[in-house]
């Protein structure tokens, strides 16, 4: 059953804000500086316009004239030179900021818990990294600085229009209720909106992802269609929350453009009355109506962006659900347990019990001690719960009950690490791979690790592209063996990563295995007989529970479950030299 990634509250969303601030508090005060320079500039200009048409009109001596108009060209200059500085402030803290969340998100979705990332759609993880990120950065690095724009303009003209004349001014107000009354009622109903909307498009993008992947499969099965008709039904959802967040808008903007334009209207009608009465001066009435006009693009930008902010919230209440401060340490890749008190013992699981999805328990009850660089063998028949455990001790998983403590012969903290049946190459270079494993690792503590893990090179090889689709699956292995020298983990859950090799592929990568792990605490999830006989001792498992655990020869003596097990893999063996 699938289950939705968590979307932060906004308590949480609010301190992820202001930890991002903190961290960008000289940029963001920059920015602020200049934005507040450039607009009160800006706003300095209808008031010389202003003064400039009252000299002209009554006749006022030439050099006034010229003094004004000559002061009115150099604020405008300035104005253009402070725009261009308030406008790369802004990229700068966007681009700055933008990289943090990025790098926070992507790290936060590598570090949910298996269990999480399993239960949730794809399309849910993928929108977390994609649309969801690319909706807070058009917001970090366009919204934010044409809100304080916004701002900024709003109040420096008005302040600006009241100190000319109170009296004209007070009409320049009057849009202010609709304004107000309006967006409150649009935003009431737009987050919600948008978080459905975000939602939708999460669905649809997982359902095509799925459909692409698996498109071979579906064409061999002849079920495509039914997918394709999925993938349809996830459309109509997008198109439905759509049609929702832009029926608001259809309503919400018609009634804002008469907030902008009332104003002007009522500034002209009323200012020119009190000029007609002497009350007050053409040039004031003027530069007021040139206050009122120049407001309307910033305010106009100040709700569009309010509204498109909308979105970006939404979207980074979803990020902020998963998303994970960036680590400043070099080697926290893998699992990092704080020092426990295990006398000789490298892990130690304590009535153990785990279910996936409230379903049945896949283990229960395990007691298990296992020694420090002791090699132990879980064996057992399919669904026996053996790749589950495997997890729990690499800390993959977190019991449902119990404890499990894994320590370390010294004080420091014990290391875990996991080794899967199919490992990953990313696109990159040798180096970029193994670095996963230690970022601060020298050139030849990289060759060293490929040595021992039995696939030597140059300096100039750490630096060969690799093809992750294309890989030789014998490299591959050795690759994710050089990560453990590299990791240097106290234990090592193995999930048997030869078994679907070749017999002489499999030796050869035993033997550099051993080289590898020895000294190591190693748990192999056991597929096949032969590496379960090569174990200091063997653990076999059924319905999830511990069957039996003792060393191979002494399990094959006991005549239980191994020696079942032992007795059908010789059979098959012979069978098969037989038939040869």
């Amino acid at each position: 059953m699938n289950a939705p990634l968590l979307v932060a509250g906004p308590t949480e969303t609010w301190g992820a804000i202001r930890r991002v601030v903190r961290s960008h508090r000289r940029r963001l005060a920059l920015m602020l500086g200049w934005h507040a320079l450039a607009v009160g500039s800006a706003v300095s200009a209808p008031v010389l316009f202003g003064m400039l048409i009252d000299s002209v009109t009554a006749g006022g001596p030439w050099d006034r004239i010229s003094a004004l108009f000559l002061v009115l060209c150099g604020v405008l200059v300035v104005r253009t030179v402070l725009g261009v500085a308030s406008q790369d402030a802004s990229w700068r803290f966007g681009e700055d900021v933008f990289a943090q969340l990025r790098d926070e998100v992507v790290e936060g979705v590598v570090r949910l818990p298996l269990r999480v990332t399993e239960r949730a759609e794809r399309g849910e993880v993928l929108a977390r990294t994609s649309n969801d990120v690319d909706a807070v950065s058009e917001g970090v690095r366009v919204g934010v600085p044409e809100v304080l724009v916004g701002v900024f303009t709003v109040l420096f003209t008005t302040a600006a229009s009241f100190v000319l004349d109170w009296r004209v001014a007070i009409a320049s107000v009057v849009g202010l209720p609709i304004l107000v009354l309006s967006t409150r009622w649009y935003v009431r109903r737009s987050q919600s909106a948008y978080e459905a909307e975000l939602r939708s498009h999460a669905r649809f993008n997982g359902s095509v992802l799925e459909t692409v992947t698996a498109s071979r499969t579906l064409g061999l099965l002849g079920t495509g269609d039914r997918l394709l008709r999925r993938i349809d039904s996830r459309a109509r959802e997008v198109k439905a929350a759509e049609r929702v967040t832009l029926g608001l808008q259809s309503r919400w903007f018609p009634v804002v453009q008469l907030g902008y334009y009332l104003p002007f209207a009522v500034v002209a009608t009323w200012g020119g009355w009190l000029a007609v009465q002497g009350e007050v001066s053409v040039g004031t009435v003027v530069a007021i109506a040139l206050n009122v006009q120049l407001v309307v693009d910033p305010l106009d930008d100040l709700l569009y962006w309010s509204d498109q902010l909308q979105l970006a919230w939404a979207a980074f209440r979803r990020m902020s659900g998963v998303s994970r401060p960036v680590a400043t340490s070099h080697d926290d890749d893998e699992m990092v347990t704080a020092p426990v008190e295990t006398p000789g013992r490298a892990v130690h699981c304590a009535d153990v019990s785990f279910s996936y999805d409230d379903g049945p328990p896949a283990v229960s009850g395990i007691d298990l001690d296992i020694a420090h660089g002791e090699h132990l063998a879980v064996l057992g028949p399919s669904g026996a719960g053996k790749t589950t455990l495997g997890l729990l001790i690499a800390g993959a998983l977190d019991p449902d009950t119990g404890r499990i403590a894994v320590g370390r012969e010294s004080r420091a903290p014990a290391k875990r690490m996991m080794v899967s049946q199919d490992p990953h190459a990313f696109s990159g270079t040798l180096r970029d791979n193994l670095a996963l494993a230690a970022r601060s690792a020298s050139d030849g503590e990289l060759l060293a690790a490929l040595a021992l893990a039995g696939a030597p090179t140059d300096v100039d090889g750490l630096d060969v592209e690799l093809e992750a689709t294309s890989i030789d699956p014998v490299h591959l292995q050795r690759i994710a063996l050089a990560r453990v020298v590299l990791r240097d983990p106290d234990v090592v859950v193995l999930d048997e990563s030869t078994s679907h090799l070749s017999v002489d592929d499999s030796r050869v990568l035993d033997r550099d295995m051993a080289a590898v792990f020895r000294g190591r605490t190693v748990v192999t999830i056991a597929h096949r007989m032969s590496a379960a006989l090569d174990a200091d001792r063997v653990l076999t498992m059924e319905h999830g529970r511990v069957s039996e655990i003792g060393t191979p020869r002494e399990l094959l003596d006991s005549g239980g479950l191994f020696a079942e097990l032992h007795r059908q893999w010789t059979s098959r063996t012979e069978e098969g030299n037989h038939e040869r």
